[in-house]
């Protein structure tokens, strides 16, 4: 094989026991880190100008399906488990070409002799592979291996719908040995199969207090998929349960009438959203949430109080759905809610509502208590809205939140400033970024001065204020403590001031940050960014050469760009002059690092 080095059996093997600790956690640190990375923040840079950017191209090693084929043809198990699980990652990112190893896992899973790991894992690589023609390889060894492997067949042929299987399910349901994992499964696929025959025998263990926690929930659920009228009898002596004994029993009932339509399922439904129990009320008010809103309102003001977070969501969105003045008063004090995600949608909701004249005054006047509240959640949140809104009346509030000591909820008010544009401000803003500039040289740092700054510097940009040019100049020297954000966005200002001027001892400034030589410290990437927009701007002609012996003339114009600033200097040359450059190419982007990837002959 001319394309691939194979690494030797030895070397495989030192390699596997190396890093069996390890390779997961890579692995899962690729695909998850990109996911939980922060955005960045919306600063004007990065959106005026807007120019065409490289699109991404999945790209990862040649033959990477090959390899893992042949790692799972060897005979070591870590080998064959190791694979298999690269598989099931793989096919979340697009691996190509992996429907190859389908007939060597079809041979693992189907292989007794095969370790129960490696055939646990070549399972799931069948199941994350959409593999439903080996939908009866899986039930034949589900019936031969109890424990991980079952669980990991039976699933997906219950989300397949699997009908060969069902007699089984049902034969198992009716023995009173059955284990209750197996039992568990069983429901679950009759459940989604929407087979009403087992129907008695599900509301039976749903009843029998002396089954497993997991088989009576899951019945129940199963229940009131197959039959969505009629189960209010069942449901009653649930219902008369108390204590937290008698919690399950609740549970149960709560999902047994999940799609019932009737009054009396209403009713029931409703007394468990007023459950003492947290988990009943909040799976109370869900369900009655989805039927229909009316249902839930007597119990949203009195869910707004619980102490539990999915509660008081499910009481928000009660009366987000039914809004009047009244109700928004109720829901505006969330704003500053301990729950992150929960302070978040109270937020977007009342964004949305803001469309309806009738409720915006309620809405703003939520929001100005709240951000004169002492809670920094809820300030944070208030001037998100107040800014996204652009509601001017809410300026002086901002400029108070400028000095307290929580950086989310003042970088949220300087962000909201440059929202609302009010003209008033501007001595004020350019007095707080003076100060904010002092502490950089040797006062206290502030958490989040660095982002704080950036967006009162969009603030003043916004809004003409060119008496502020001064402080922005103090920021295009190469100095660590002045700050990403605020250099570049004090530099995107600069630009903005000088637009059609232009002054060449300031170009001479810009180009030399552009193309600094020195490697420590470097030039910070969005500052070269910005120089090359502000050069355009400023219409310096002169630089255009500067900028493209920088940048790599050729790559401009092949268009195979990969950093910021030559996609700005790409942007800036066109402006300067006048040349058209090819389209950009797409940027390779893939994944590396997996726990065996070929050699590639060079």
């Amino acid at each position: 094989m001319p394309w691939l080095n194979l690494l030797s059996q030895r070397s495989v093997v030192s390699a596997v026991h190396r890093l069996r600790g390890l390779w997961l956690l890579l692995l899962l640190g690729a695909l998850v880190g990109p996911a939980l990375a922060e955005e960045r923040p919306d600063f004007l840079f990065f959106s005026d100008p807007t120019f065409e950017r490289p699109g991404d191209v999945k790209v990862f090693a040649p033959k990477l399906a090959e390899l893992w084929k042949l790692a799972l043809e060897r005979p070591e198990i870590d080998m064959q488990r190791m694979a298999a699980e690269s598989i099931v990652a793989g096919t979340a990112v697009d691996v190509p070409n992996l429907e190859i190893a389908i007939p060597r896992l079809r041979e693992l899973v189907s292989d007794p002799q095969t370790d129960l790991i490696a055939r646990v894992a070549a399972a799931r690589a069948l199941v994350a592979l959409n593999a439903r023609d080996s939908a009866e390889l899986l039930a034949r060894a589900a019936s031969e291996a109890p424990g991980d492997l079952r669980r990991v067949c039976e699933r997906a042929l219950g989300d397949w719908q699997y009908a060969p299987l069902r007699e089984t399910w049902r034969e198992r349901l009716a023995s009173p040995t059955t284990r209750h994992r197996d039992l568990v499964l069983a429901i679950r696929g009759l459940g989604l199969a929407a087979d009403p025959a087992p129907l008695d025998e599900l509301l039976k263990l749903v009843a029998n207090r002396r089954s497993a926690t997991e088989v009576r929930l899951e019945a129940a659920l199963a229940a009131g998929r197959l039959q969505t009228s009629g189960l209010e009898p069942a449901a009653q002596p649930l219902l008369e349960s108390s204590g937290e004994a008698r919690l399950v029993d609740r549970l149960c009932a709560a999902r047994l009438l999940a799609r019932h339509q009737t009054p009396a399922a209403h009713t029931a439904l409703a007394s468990l959203g007023g459950d003492t129990e947290p988990a009943v009320a909040g799976e109370a008010l869900r369900l009655l949430n989805a039927i229909d809103p009316q249902l839930a309102l007597p119990l949203a003001t009195a869910a707004l109080g619980s102490p539990d977070g999915e509660v008081r969501r499910q009481g928000v969105r009660t009366l987000a759905s039914l809004p009047t003045p009244e109700r928004i008063g109720l829901i505006a004090p969330l704003l500053d809610d301990p729950v992150p995600d929960l302070r978040r949608e109270v937020r977007q909701k009342l964004q949305g509502l803001l469309e309806n004249e009738a409720l915006r005054e309620s809405i703003w006047q939520g929001t100005t208590a709240m951000l004169a509240a002492p809670g920094w959640r809820g300030q944070e949140q208030a001037a998100r809205l107040v800014g996204d809104g652009k509601h001017h009346p809410a300026a002086a509030s901002l400029l108070e939140l400028q000095t307290i000591p929580r950086a989310e909820a003042r970088i949220a008010a300087a962000r909201a400033l440059r929202e609302i544009a009010v003209l008033e401000t501007c001595p004020k803003i350019l007095q707080r970024c003076s100060d904010l500039t002092q502490q950089r040289n040797g006062g206290p740092t502030l958490d989040g001065l660095d982002e704080q700054c950036a967006f009162l510097f969009d603030a003043l940009a916004t809004m003409q204020y060119w008496e502020a040019e001064p402080l922005w100049r103090k920021y295009i020297p190469k100095q660590p403590p002045m700050g990403l954000y605020s250099r570049s966005s004090a530099i995107w200002a600069l630009g903005k001031r000088y637009a059609g001027m232009h002054d060449p001892a300031l170009a001479k400034e810009l180009i030399e940050r552009l193309t600094d030589p020195a490697t420590v410290p470097p030039e910070l990437e969005y500052v070269r960014y910005t120089c090359a927009l502000s050069l355009a701007r400023m219409g310096a002609k002169e630089m255009v050469d500067p900028m493209l012996a920088w940048a790599g003339a050729n790559n401009l114009r092949t268009g195979q760009i990969k950093t910021e600033h030559a996609l700005a200097i790409r942007w800036a040359v066109t402006q300067l002059s006048g040349e058209k450059f090819p389209d950009l190419v797409p940027i390779p982007a893939g994944k590396t690092g997996w726990f065996l990837e070929p050699f590639v002959n060079q």
